[in-house]
């Protein structure tokens, strides 16, 4: 599965704010965050190139997006087609 990445901050380099390290969060859901605040808005990574990047499996990307998610660092934004079946996951960055 592919996900469409929206970051506000579009540099030639990444920027990972310093209250992110600060937070109360697994090291691994920080390390995600770093790794998505460093994508161009735009990008469309596979799931597995996300995993493969940060050296994580799909059970630790799960708990660390839902970590970053409830922390409200991320945000998820679906579209479904006419049927209900998932067109798009779009993947915010706060």
């Amino acid at each position: 599965m592919r996900l469409r990445i929206e970051n506000p901050i579009d540099r030639d380099f990444g920027m990972v704010p310093r209250g992110l390290w600060q937070m109360d969060l697994p090291f691994t859901a920080k390390a995600l965050a770093a790794y998505l605040l460093c994508l161009r808005d735009g990008a469309v990574p596979y799931v597995a190139e996300i995993e493969a990047a940060c050296g994580i499996g799909r059970d630790a990307r799960r708990k660390a997006f839902a970590a970053l998610e409830n922390a409200g660092v991320i945000e998820w934004r679906v579209a479904r087609d006419g049927s209900g079946r998932i067109v798009a996951k779009t993947l915010i960055i706060h």
